[in-house]
């Protein structure tokens, strides 16, 4: 061969070699795989700039791999390196956003699955059939979680994200009996990743020592049997028997988290129980073996050797061991709270009764077993779990003080494109400002504060297009007023309202909104998702209609800037008042007379829990529905309508609002629904 044929393949293959491997999967998951070789040895910080490397050489070709971006941030919240959540946080999300995801669905599931126990149930539906969904969905469904739970939406860092992480591992380092969960953790796991650290903690075996069994034993004998002092046998030792046949000494560990969602306390039961390792038990009730339920007779023949007439009888004692063992573990959790404390109560009484009166009646079989079911029953069916929040961050009681209202108005411009109109109010309370970062240090901060309220538009992957910023003016109550495009009903939106420091800074100075913004850090954050609402149709062939705004006149004196309805949403209306509705119609057919005809039916019910609208309409009562129709003519195809309702003679309670507007000229009808609440 050639002396230059011998170049031209050398340099082909310098290449192939320097090339290909950047484009490949090999390249990628040796990387990967050599990260976590540095991370076993104790190198993390080599392991980190491995995967950054990869993430450098992959971004290139829009390529991602979700493995490096879980293994990033696992290993800087282990290590609690804060100094890296920046990049732990822009690498998750990386990681998901690739074009080559279909080559990781296996991974890409799996981290599904450690989201789904925190998904509350009202989003669950989204999650079902994960083999099914395409990948790309279910990452967008990843983002979409954890963009939407974000506590500072306008900085960096994902702090629920990386909390999420740091519990996970701690669980992992603490929790460790087995490893069936998606965390690869006990049972304890879980509900230690979905909400912190537990209140309050007890721990032990459940059951009885030999002498306590002993003194059992003595009562039940004692109350049974009669004042012949002379048996045949030793029936004491046989209700010992009886008892410690059924006393296996369960481990069991309680869990109680006090306060969550505002709520009473949730508790949580774990422990080991016959047949089954350890893992979270539904009740104190699981730890008693279901043998324990069965009835045991101890037989005894009396006699008496002074009597020459006596005759010998047979004297029968029925034990449960459910029922001893059941008192007894509900006294080990007298004092941890006042359920358990009730329990143990009615228990003691019910014991008392019987062996006072002689009649073992708290050892009836069918007696047990109807408390343990009530029981039973009681703690499957607790309020707290079935309707409590799936996940609670840590952070929230720090970050997120500013209380939001947000309302959002669909319409039609006066080009007919899709519009919305998002009202925003924030309530911050002054008096406990603390800054988020100063806080960890051990801080707090006073300063003199300003308001300013941020949109975030982020498209259907949760990957933000835009930004607009708004500092509401003085006098205006921190109300801020965004209109935005609305044609697409894939974008989704928050909005989130902050307290900067403006200590120092004169309030009639003219900065600008830039300027403005660079005034001190956030101080206190606040946050609202908005709801993704699909657009108004701009068909002229459709008859369409704006959302409605149900309140009450806007004031003289708040002139909101950019509000151009003459109605401003409230949620109470106090009984006195009267209600106000404004609502948007579009697209009317004009008649021969150039003049629109069109019918408005209002009816206002009071609320059902648990009934759709149109089913509360028609179960509730002809008496107790408000019912009025106004027959309307526009000289235009829009029509404009503000209607004012005497509510004085309800009574105070939540209400719904429903109107159905018909095109009479086109026989097209379209409905609006609100709800609002009068109070006293």
């Amino acid at each position: 061969m050639e002396k230059w044929d011998l170049r031209i393949v050398a340099v082909i293959l310098l290449f192939l070699i320097f090339s290909f491997p950047l484009n490949s999967f090999s390249f990628q998951s040796d990387h990967y795989l050599k990260g976590l070789e540095a991370k076993r040895s104790g190198a993390w910080l080599k392991a980190l700039n491995l995967w950054e490397f990869c993430k450098r050489a992959f971004e290139k070709n829009g390529k991602s791999d979700p493995r490096i971006g879980i293994a990033y941030i696992e290993t800087v919240t282990e290590q609690e390196k804060t100094f890296y959540y920046d990049k732990a946080s822009d690498f998750y999300f990386w990681g998901f956003s690739g074009n080559n995801l279909e080559d990781f669905r296996e991974i890409i599931i799996e981290e599904a699955e450690r989201i789904r126990p925190l998904v509350p149930k009202e989003e669950m539906e989204k999650w079902k059939d994960l083999d099914l969904k395409d990948p790309a969905e279910i990452c967008s469904l990843i983002k979409g979680f954890w963009k939407s739970r974000d506590l500072t939406i306008t900085s960096p860092l994902n702090e629920r994200l990386l909390e999420h992480w740091e519990r996970i591992g701690y669980s992992r380092k603490t929790f460790n009996k087995n490893q069936n969960t998606p965390y690869g953790t006990d049972d304890r796991g879980t509900i230690f990743i979905k909400y912190g650290a537990p209140d309050q903690v007890t721990e032990g075996n459940f059951g009885l020592n030999s002498g306590e069994v002993q003194l059992w034993a003595m009562e039940i004998h004692q109350a049974a049997l009669s004042n012949w002092d002379q048996f045949d046998g030793n029936p004491v030792q046989h209700i010992k028997n009886e008892v410690d046949e059924m006393n296996f000494m369960p481990d069991f560990e309680a869990w109680k988290y006090n306060g969550i969602d505002d709520e009473a306390p949730l508790i949580f039961m774990f422990g080991s129980i016959e047949g089954s390792s350890y893992g979270m038990r539904q009740s104190v009730e699981d730890f008693i073996p279901r043998r324990a339920f069965s009835k045991r007779e101890i037989i005894s023949l009396e006699y008496s050797s002074s009597d020459p007439n006596f005759k010998p009888r047979t004297i029968r004692v029925e034990v449960v061991p459910a029922g001893i063992l059941q008192f007894a573990f509900y006294e080990q959790l007298l004092t941890f709270d006042e359920t358990y404390a009730r329990r143990y109560t009615e228990l003691e009484s019910s014991w008392r009764t019987a062996l006072s009166e002689r009649v073992p009646n708290g050892l009836n079989p069918n007696i047990v077993r109807s408390v343990h079911d009530r029981y039973s029953n009681e703690d499957k069916n607790d309020p707290n779990k079935v309707y409590g929040p799936q996940e609670k961050s840590g952070l929230d009681d720090i970050i997120n003080e500013i209380r939001i209202n947000t309302n959002q108005i669909r319409l039609l411009d006066d080009n007919n494109d899709p519009k919305m109109a998002i009202l925003t109010f924030s309530f911050p309370d002054k008096s406990s400002e603390i800054d988020y970062q100063d806080y960890l240090a051990g801080k707090s901060v006073h300063a003199g504060s300003g308001v300013r309220h941020s949109l975030i538009t982020l498209d259907k992957d949760w990957a933000e297009v835009e930004r607009t910023a708004h500092i509401p003016m003085e006098g205006f109550d921190n109300t801020s007023v965004f209109m935005v495009d609305h044609r697409d009903s894939t974008r989704n939106y928050v909005i989130a309202a902050e307290i900067y420091n403006t200590e120092g800074v004169d309030p009639f100075t003219d900065l600008s909104l830039r300027e403005r913004m660079k005034i001190g850090e956030s101080i206190r954050l606040g946050k609202a998702v908005l709801e993704n609402l699909p657009p108004l149709n701009p068909e002229y062939s459709r008859l369409e209609v704006s959302d409605l705004i149900i309140g009450i006149p806007v004031p003289d004196e708040l002139n909101i800037p950019d509000y151009s309805f003459p109605v401003i949403p409230a949620e109470n209306i106090l009984i006195n008042d009267n209600l106000h509705v404004y609502l948007e119609i579009y697209h009317l057919v004009l008649g021969p007379d150039s003049r629109a005809r069109f019918s408005i039916n209002y009816k206002i019910a009071p609320v059902k829990k648990g009934f759709s609208i149109r089913e509360i309409f028609r179960r509730t009562k002809k008496d107790d529905i408000i019912s009025q129709e106004q027959v309307l003519e526009s000289l235009n195809s829009i029509a404009k309508e503000k209607v004012e309702f005497d509510i004085s003679g309800l009574k105070s309670g939540e209400y719904v609002f429903m109107i159905d507007i018909k095109d009479t000229l086109r026989n097209q009808i379209r409905s609006r629904s609100g709800k609002f609440r009068i109070i006293e």
